[in-house]
């Protein structure tokens, strides 16, 4: 009688202990980028203490001084994640067809919807800016707002600025954060009523700065398709 040979399964593969702790590090990394955001938005950078970051993640203290240094190199590349992936949803605005009118519009209107309605993306934006810190401004925008400023000013040219077009991107950005910051105040002293929404204030900026474009009818963005965006919606 012949004996049964019963066929060998194949052996587990088995990951590498390095392998398990590099992907363990980046799960913590991203996990303590994620509160920290949250943090430093809503309390700054000195109501937040390295301490109040691992108790909310669960990482221990020396895990995050080796994956970030220090409390301020943490900081900035919270900044720098936040803002980072904030500009690359946009870039497509920049490259859809159309006319310049049409892009420049559909881009600031991405751009007040994160100020009125993005806690995070506003509250870091307004404390960076409050620590002035030059060296991170320096760094955030070499490492992202500069190319949407040139962007944007390539924009302002195209629609037809008389003058520097530089100064045209730099004084439409001012006036719109300006006006998505004062939204509270303005309201109180009834300036802002006839351009309470999003579109009409964006109409108001482009029409001081670049009087010359035909904003009234220029409507709601276009999505990265090229379709209109359902009413009342905006790019977060």
């Amino acid at each position: 009688m012949k004996s049964r040979v019963t066929p060998q399964r194949p052996a587990a593969r088995r990951v590498p202990s390095r392998q398990r702790a590099r992907s363990r590090g980046r799960a913590t990394r991203e996990k303590v980028l994620e509160v920290a955001i949250d943090l430093f938005a809503s309390r700054g950078f000195d109501g937040v203490s390295v301490r109040d970051i691992a108790a909310r993640t669960g990482a221990t203290l020396p895990a995050i001084y080796y994956h970030f240094g220090d409390k301020r190199s943490l900081y900035l590349e919270a900044c720098l994640s936040l803002f980072a992936a904030w500009g690359r949803r946009r870039e497509h605005v920049f490259a859809q067809g159309g006319p310049p009118e049409q892009r420049l519009f559909d881009y600031l209107l991405s751009v007040m919807g994160s100020l009125t309605s993005d806690r995070r993306f506003s509250g870091l934006m307004q404390r960076e800016i409050l620590e002035r810190d030059i060296q991170g401004i320096r760094r955030l925008t070499d490492a992202i707002f500069r190319r949407h400023f040139i962007e944007v000013s390539k924009l302002c040219r195209e629609v037809g600025c008389n003058g520097d077009s530089k100064l045209a991107a730099h004084t439409v950005y001012a006036l719109l954060f300006g006006l998505a910051q004062l939204q509270p105040i303005g309201r109180e002293l009834g300036t802002i009523r006839e351009i309470d929404a999003s579109e009409a204030q964006i109409r108001h900026v482009l029409g001081v700065v670049l009087p010359g474009g035909n904003w009234s009818k220029i409507g709601k963005h276009r999505n990265s398709t090229g379709s209109r965006a359902r009413p009342g919606r905006q790019m977060a």
